[in-house]
């Protein structure tokens, strides 16, 4: 009987965090759904205030900003955000994701899994790789080099590029190890306790119905350290890690169940993972121990960026702005007078920051902000 009610227990914990990562889910698509849903092979439509809609990632190349949103809109600002010029896109769908490898080459991903290369610092843009009858949308891109890059998205999308986004493969991320091997436990039975906060007994019993949790995960963000080892932050606390250039991949103890929605490289292997009611993580050695942040707020956090003089802001949902002006030990929270949802931000020179989310791109105000009590 106490197996049966341990059982009952563990099972409704599994389907209340798939539900809640879900749920997410569900809304952040539903703000780009009402203009990906008739996309069309075409051109996007040139729009005057462009700077203006819904924009949800943005990235610096050399002192020029780089933002993508709905619509398939690509803006360039080579005067720190100030002028925006809208380039020409072959795609209507929205984009996701942007990473620049250096000036020129750089990439686009999109909600109906299009990968768009620029080669000559987004000037011109040519899809590369395209399977829209895949209802998996691709959420972030991220290169470890100018041949080796990675796309992942929803529901266990990963691709793989060793050719400079010539060609891609999907594949499954190969983990090799977790991080309670050496106890016996297998990968599955780790992986379901990092996700639900199970123990070994628990895992193992779940283990044949709950399989495809672990392997169909949301992957949000992907990133690469200081170091050169790459993270993947995910759903339902899942946090991945590679030290060999994406071809094995480490599943590490997550000290949170709720998902990981961005992510923050900082110096060596410290970093910050962060995301839903404002939970916010810090490591200082790749992952092994974690430390939890205080942030003063429950709204979910989204993006993030570290300015020359060692200020990081994470930005969030309801105009949740989070600044530490001491790398990230402690925060203070702010609201944005908009009240709108800030996807990330950028800094073009290192000391201004771009807020990039529900309405454009913003430049951020300190001292226009309100203390979030």
């Amino acid at each position: 009987m106490e197996f049966n009610r341990r059982k009952q227990t563990g099972y409704c914990r599994v389907k209340y965090f798939r539900l809640r990562a879900l749920l997410l889910m569900a809304l952040l698509l539903a703000i780009m759904m009402p203009v990906s849903a008739f996309a069309q092979p075409d051109y996007s439509v040139k729009a005057p205030l462009a700077s203006r809609s819904l924009l949800l990632d943005g990235m610096t190349a050399n002192g020029d900003v780089v933002v993508v949103g709905e619509r398939g809109h690509i803006l360039i600002s080579s005067d720190g955000g100030t002028i925006w010029e809208q380039m020409d896109v072959p795609s209507r769908t929205t984009l996701t994701g942007v990473y620049f490898h250096d000036r020129n080459l750089g990439f686009a991903a999109s909600y109906y899994q299009e990968i768009l290369r620029t080669k000559d610092g987004g000037k011109t843009w040519k899809i590369v790789h395209a399977k829209t009858d895949d209802e998996r949308p691709l959420l972030d891109i991220c290169f470890k080099n100018a041949n080796t890059g990675f796309a992942i998205g929803a529901y266990g999308l990963f691709l793989i590029t060793e050719d400079g986004g010539d060609t891609w493969r999907s594949d499954k991320l190969n983990i090799t190890k977790s991080f309670t091997e050496e106890d016996g436990i297998s990968d599955e039975e780790a992986a379901l306790m990092g996700a639900f906060g199970l123990d070994d007994e628990e895992a193992a019993d779940f283990k044949d119905d709950e399989e495809a949790y672990v392997e169909e995960v949301c992957l949000n963000k992907i990133t690469q350290s200081a170091t050169g080892r790459i993270y993947i932050a995910a759903e339902m606390g899942t946090i991945y890690r590679s030290s060999d250039n994406g071809q094995s991949w480490v599943s590490l103890a997550s000290p949170y169940h709720g998902s990981f929605l961005g992510l923050l490289a900082l110096d060596g292997d410290s970093l910050l993972f962060f995301g839903l009611r404002g939970h916010l993580f810090r490591t200082d050695d790749g992952g092994d121990t974690w430390q939890e942040i205080e942030t003063g707020t429950t709204s979910t956090l989204m993006g993030g960026t570290r300015l020359a003089d060692g200020r990081i802001i994470i930005t969030g949902l309801g105009g949740t702005i989070l600044v530490s002006r001491n790398g990230g030990n402690n925060f203070t929270s702010y609201i944005h007078p908009s009240r709108e949802d800030i996807m990330t931000s950028v800094s073009p020179d290192g000391k201004t920051v771009l807020l990039i989310g529900q309405s454009g791109v913003k430049k951020l105000q300190i001292d226009g902000l309100s203390i979030n009590h």
